[in-house]
């Protein structure tokens, strides 16, 4: 009894010391803070505020720019829909993601990828393969780049090195001033606000209105949820006494917690339910251990090591408590599901062989040459869509950020090796 009354004072202390830590680095005056204990799956307790954030959208000026405007070329440029496999961009990106606009009632998606060298925008269309400029505010050093929405307007978050520190940015898109006399142009400036620097983890919507951020400190880890409105930032969400989390929003009412995988130490995944605020412990104990999540929340893709560090990959039925191993191996980092979770589409490699994975992947110790497969989420079949290999290609892909379009008809991919945008088409007709 005294042992677990001593555990219980330790807990307290643990997530009031957490807890004052982030009040302290946020310096925000948070009310209506209600402590929930929760012990259940071995995970920490919570702080949740009650108070909703504010719908209001924030004003934009070029004085809360992060760079300056550059000139680029504004001639667009056109990509050969036609092929099989088809490259987008020569340099690296820091991002890319489908983004739908409605204009009158009608939608249009169109690809969005920021630049990693300038932070410049761009859009491509699937359809026509056109290629045009959409902003022109030099970001030098774009790390990553995060696709949202505000209402109709897109949002983005770009993550990027300044005086040897990482800022967040949280920018819309403003039409640039211009001289009397001269021509307006549909390329825009990026205007918005900075975000807290200690973000280091970011998960965008499904519904890509809000995001879910997470900030690791000495005692722990604190988590966040905001819209893209830029009015009341920092709604801190959860407090946790783990400071390493990946984190992944794949279902409107399931964000996934996932412990930084390490090839020789067994992982852990929850589902934290935003709604709820409750977890659930859905996978631990296997080395290296990363997961992709269905959208419907009832599969799970994950990959680990065996004793040997053979890497396993295995998809999860929730809803029947069954696991099946795939007949193909990859990482789950390396494939997309299709938007009703009945297919997966990764990019497999060719050799695979005994390693320290992933870790050795993401430190680019290790790299692949895929070909692309599709997995039937149903019966667990799989079929070689294709492998640039086999058409006598001298194109090395290690595919990773895999996404669809709408329609599911072409796959588009961020090669590893190069950093740069590819595009896939996944019609037989082809």
């Amino acid at each position: 009894m005294k042992r677990v009354i001593t555990i219980i004072i330790i807990l307290i202390i643990l997530v009031a010391g957490i807890y004052g830590y982030v009040y302290y680095r946020l310096n925000r005056n948070q009310t209506d803070l209600q402590v929930i204990p929760t012990t259940a799956n071995n995970f920490p307790s919570s702080v949740i505020p009650n108070s909703a954030s504010s719908s209001t959208d924030f004003p934009v000026s070029p004085s809360t720019q992060p760079g300056q405007t550059n000139q680029i070329n504004t001639a667009n440029t056109t990509v050969n829909t036609t092929d099989k496999l088809a490259k987008i961009t020569a340099g690296p990106i820091a991002g890319a993601s489908l983004v739908t606009i409605v204009n009158k009632k009608i939608a249009s998606s169109t690809v969005w990828y920021a630049e990693k060298e300038t932070g410049n925008l761009f859009s491509f269309n699937p359809a026509s393969g056109e290629l045009t400029p959409v902003s022109n505010t030099t970001i030098p050093y774009v790390s990553e780049a995060y696709f949202g929405k505000f209402g109709n307007d897109p949002r983005i978050i770009l993550r990027y090195t300044k005086d040897s520190k990482v800022e967040n940015f949280l920018a819309k898109l403003v039409n640039q001033s211009y001289a009397t006399g001269t021509s307006p142009s549909s390329i825009k400036q990026l205007g918005g606000l900075i975000l807290n620097p200690s973000l280091n983890q970011i998960a965008i919507s499904p519904n890509k209105d809000r995001y879910f951020s997470l900030i690791a400190t000495t005692l722990g880890s604190a988590s966040f949820i905001n819209d893209f409105s830029g009015v009341k930032q920092d709604q801190l969400a959860y407090v946790s006494a783990h400071p390493r989390w990946n984190i992944s929003w794949p279902a409107e009412n399931i964000v996934v917690f996932q412990s930084a995988p390490l090839a020789n130490s067994p992982g852990m995944i929850f589902f934290y339910n935003p709604t709820t605020k409750s977890f659930q412990k859905k996978l631990s104990g296997l080395n290296g251990l990363t997961a992709l999540v269905s959208p419907d929340g009832q599969k799970i893709l994950y990959g680990y090591n065996d004793n040997n560090q053979n890497l396993i990959l295995k998809l999860k039925y929730l809803n029947k408590a069954l696991d099946t191993q795939i007949g193909v191996v990859t990482l789950p980092e390396k494939c997309v599901w299709s938007t009703n979770s009945a297919s997966i589409f990764c990019a497999v490699p060719n050799k695979l062989s005994p390693d320290s994975y992933p870790d050795n992947w993401y430190m680019g110790l290790t790299s692949f040459t895929d070909g692309f497969w599709q997995i039937n989420a149903t019966t667990g079949e799989t079929k070689m869509v294709f492998n640039p290999e086999n058409m006598g290609s001298s194109q090395k892909i290690d595919g990773t950020n895999l996404f669809l379009t709408a329609k599911e008809d072409k796959l588009f991919f961020t090669n590893k090796k190069d950093g740069s945008l590819w595009m896939l088409n996944l019609t037989d007709n082809i």
